[in-house]
């Protein structure tokens, strides 16, 4: 697929799930729900791009 520009073994986290920028590619997200505690818990991970090179991620942890 086009958008998925992974870079396997790379040393940031999100770049092993995420791909990096590439021309019309916007926004990418991941969901996980777990629980912990007796808890549900949802962590939404959001990459955000804004051009060559240039993109920014986010993690909301929540508690459901």
């Amino acid at each position: 697929m086009k958008y998925n520009q992974i870079i396997e073994g790379a040393i940031w986290f999100y770049d092993r799930i995420f791909s990096q920028p590439v021309p019309g590619l916007k926004k990418q997200i991941l969901i996980t729900y777990y629980e912990e505690d007796g808890r549900v818990h949802k962590q939404t991970i959001t990459r955000n791009y804004y051009g060559k090179n240039d993109y920014q991620d986010i993690v909301d942890d929540e508690v459901l």
